[in-house]
């Protein structure tokens, strides 16, 4: 392990250092006056408990009809001043499993997991990639209400693209018009956030204040990985911005674990030293967060979150979008391993669809009725993915099933074939863009009687996949602070859209509409406004301690 020193660019005042010198010599008192464990015990998904709220999806999504609190009434301070700070770290491509088997290794998780909130089970918007996650996060909305259906959209009206690695081209304000970002709404109440690596922190009648508070996310050319001292650094500027200059919230974002799952592989060693590498700069935050608790009286909240998981494509099957349709048919195809979106050229849809019905592995469906008599077959586009209705989804959405990606050989050739991810299909080590909660799949029912057909073991075959696959898009995350429990597993599963709310909350401001789901997120807070300040210290201070000294 680095020490927290090592990766820290935090310049902490004499105070400080006094103040944790103090703390050293006491140390050993601490240590007997409060019975402190590290040791985590393993966090897992129950399958069956997962199961049946898959079955219940069709009823809790978008149910409407279900209102939730007034969260004013809620709220924990009745003075502005008293508020603590956010702090939002967003850990680009998180998986719900990654950490597993590496918790003797990471003491900042181990930390996180043993005095904070650990919610072990996050599901993300379909489809699972950054532009239409991250404006869920922003708005608490769903792809077809804030408009943002991928990293990549065609708006035929106006025969332009949305280009997630062009900022031009996602700037223009047809796109978001939609699309409320929570920062919009905070601006309103004199809040101050600050974004860190965020791609649409401007945007068009949604920008900030400050352009200088929105530092965009612009990846390293040749796919290159952010290093260490770059993480820590811009780790530092978001909390400096909220310790220093009183900012409300302050939110960072790293893709260095998205990065090395795709050109190494979610498993691989590479994938362990990026977790370590987190580690370290998030032990140096928490050590900066507790120095600034006892020499300044500073409290603080923070989150740590992720947008989506990654598939291992090592062990997928491929399926060549090529072989099952003509590009004379197709105005646009854009993909990536998960999914396909077609945009067909008129009165073609019926022969695309025909020509795909073998195609291994996937779904697929119309986003609406595309012509009279209806085209015998076809289904729309189901109401759980929160995508169809979307202005800007096109007519034909091909998903892959679990255990199967989307590739295409003439991507390289057509540029009518957009491929989302970075990395030719042949160099990508992990996919995303999968449904989040696939279509369950039985086991079949087996007895001595049972003659054993091939549409049995094909069964059989695809429900050790569904199993071995299903939660990939899943992500994991965590909290820490004064409005959060201690030593909690949040075994609710929560959506990405419920986040808006909690970002709203801490806060402390009214939330626009959205389809997040309060009863996801109470059961993880404290939710008093007498919160004892004896409490918060044991929480936070001699814990944090006792990190420090454990590296």
């Amino acid at each position: 392990m680095v020490a927290a020193s090592d990766v820290s660019n935090e310049t902490d005042d004499d105070d400080d250092l006094a103040a944790t010198n103090t703390i050293d010599d006491d140390i050993a008192d601490a240590a007997n006056k409060f019975d402190i464990s590290f040791k985590v015990n393993r966090l897992m998904h129950d399958s069956d408990k997962s199961d049946e709220n898959e079955d219940d999806d069709d009823n809790d999504d978008n149910d409407e009809d279900d209102d939730d609190p007034d969260l004013s009434e809620l709220w924990n301070y009745d003075r502005e001043e008293d508020i603590p700070p956010v702090y939002v770290i967003i850990l680009g491509g998180l998986r719900w499993d990654l950490l597993e088997a590496h918790l003797d290794d990471l003491t900042a998780f181990a930390y996180l997991r043993e005095h904070g909130v650990s919610i072990p089970s996050v599901t993300p918007v379909f489809p699972p990639e950054d532009y239409p996650v991250w404006t869920s996060l922003a708005t608490g909305r769903h792809p077809e209400d804030h408009g943002i259906v991928g990293d990549f959209m065609y708006d035929l009206k106006n025969e332009r693209i949305f280009n997630a690695s062009d900022l031009q081209s996602t700037r223009m304000a047809g796109w978001w018009k939609d699309a409320s970002p929570f920062w919009s709404t905070a601006a309103t109440h004199g809040k101050k956030i600050a974004f860190y690596n965020w791609h649409d922190c401007q945007l068009p009648g949604a920008a900030l204040e400050d352009p200088k508070d929105c530092r965009p996310y612009e990846a390293l050319p040749n796919n290159a990985h952010p290093s260490k001292s770059k993480i820590a650094r811009e780790f530092d500027e978001a909390f400096t911005k909220l310790w220093k200059h009183k900012y409300d919230m302050a939110v960072v974002y790293t893709d260095l674990l998205r990065r090395t799952a795709e050109t190494h592989g979610p498993n691989s060693p590479a994938m362990i030293r990026a977790l370590r590498d987190i580690d370290d700069v998030l032990e140096a935050k928490l050590t900066d967060i507790r120095s600034k608790q006892t020499t300044k009286g500073i409290h603080m909240n923070v989150l740590v979150l992720s947008d989506y998981g990654m598939t291992d494509t090592g062990d997928t099957t491929e399926v060549n979008i090529d072989d099952f349709i003509d590009m004379d048919d197709i105005q646009y195809l854009i993909y990536s391993s998960g999914y396909a979106s077609i945009l067909p050229y008129a009165i073609r849809h019926e022969q695309l669809l025909h020509s795909m019905r073998d195609m291994p592995g996937v779904d697929i469906y119309l986003a609406k009725k595309v012509q009279e008599p209806s085209i015998d077959g076809a289904r729309i586009i189901p109401e759980k993915l929160g995508y169809g209705r979307g202005a800007n989804a096109q007519d034909i959405l091909v998903v892959a099933k679990p255990s199967f990606r989307i590739i295409s050989s003439k991507a390289e050739e057509n540029d009518r074939i957009i491929r989302v991810h970075d990395l030719k299909d042949d160099d990508l080590k992990a996919g995303s863009g999968y449904n989040p909660l696939p279509e369950k799949i039985i086991y079949p029912f087996i007895d001595k009687r049972t003659i054993i057909t091939v549409e049995i073991n094909d069964t059989i075959r695809d429900y050790g996949l569904y199993h071995q696959f299903k939660w990939d898009m899943e992500t994991q995350a965590f909290a820490l602070g004064p409005d959060f429990k201690s030593n909690y597993v949040h075994d609710t599963r929560i959506n990405s859209v419920d986040l808006y709310q909690l970002f709203c909350f801490l806060m402390q401001i009214k939330p626009e509409e959205n389809d997040g789901d309060w009863d996801n997120i109470e059961e993880m807070m404290i939710i008093s406004s007498a919160t004892p300040l004896l409490s918060i210290m044991t929480i936070w201070t001699v814990p944090l301690v006792l990190l420090h000294h454990l590296v």
